[in-house]
């Protein structure tokens, strides 16, 4: 999700004052729902938020169904503008949320943009004014202080996925791990070989993979990672690991990222 595009030479200034490159916080989010095949997200900004999705499946990834040919939108906005910020929406976000967790799905992201997060909508109180009503799961992400690059907006869903995902009927069982911050990007041929080699390689030790954040499965899936006894941490995914297992009892073992030989025998080691 990060890159560094630094300018080249020799000069100090060069080096200090560098032009990092780094995607956005919202995109990162983005690419967490679309690795959620039945999860939607409402996201509390201006029109132009769900432009981003656009981009997502146009320039990166064709098979992520954010942008469905029926127009109905899985990455949706609430059409926030300069007026709408300063008055009380409550009823409108009503309609917003009700609509589209009226829809089949696992779950419903509620997720506030930056200038949304400063206006500071109460979205937990809307939601339980339709906890009648509403057919799944409404989760909110809570907001972060400051902008950041896209992995921090991948983060943020999968913290709020340990938090308040649904684990009913599921316990740890022996001999069992989940992966907690697989970045999944897209649905393409490099992922899949991806999670295939890392279930292989935990099945070596005798090790039974119950899930992988995220790995482009339905939220009950996801959900499975409660029966894990240990959880796996990549990197940036400790918090949500930690969260996961306040619920569910599991122990959490960071690690690093098995590339190449030397660090892939360091992941099974550890």
């Amino acid at each position: 999700m990060r890159g560094g595009g630094a300018m080249t030479g020799t000069h100090p200034s060069r080096s200090r004052f560098r032009a990092p490159f780094d995607y956005p916080r919202i995109l990162g989010a983005y690419v967490a729902a679309a690795a959620i095949p039945d999860a939607w997200m409402l996201v509390d900004s201006a029109d132009c938020g769900t432009l981003r999705a656009e981009v997502l499946q146009d320039n990166h990834d064709w098979f992520a169904n954010v942008i469905g040919t029926d127009g109905r939108y899985r990455i949706a906005s609430t059409g926030m503008c300069p007026t709408s910020a300063i008055l009380d929406r409550t009823e409108l976000l009503g309609r917003q949320i009700e609509e589209l967790a009226a829809r089949e799905g696992g779950a419903l992201f509620v997720y506030p943009a930056s200038v949304a997060a400063m206006v500071g909508a109460d979205y937990r109180n809307v939601i339980r004014s339709l906890a009648r009503r509403q057919l799944m799961p409404v989760l909110v992400v809570d907001p972060l202080d400051s902008l950041g690059p896209g992995v921090d907006g991948y983060q943020q869903v999968l913290e709020t996925l340990a938090a308040r995902i649904d684990l009913a009927g599921r316990t740890p069982r022996a001999g069992t791990v989940a992966i907690v911050g697989y970045l999944f990007d897209r649905y393409e041929g490099d992922n899949e070989a991806n999670l295939a080699e890392l279930m292989r390689l935990l099945s070596g030790l005798g090790l039974e993979t119950t899930s992988v954040w995220l790995s482009g499965r339905p939220v009950a899936e996801l959900a499975d990672a409660a029966c894990a006894e240990t959880l796996i941490a990549l990197p940036f995914a400790g918090r949500a690991a930690d969260i996961l297992s306040g619920r569910t009892g599991a122990r959490v073992i960071r690690t690093g990222l098995p590339l190449g030989l030397g660090a892939t025998c360091e992941w099974l080691r550890s």
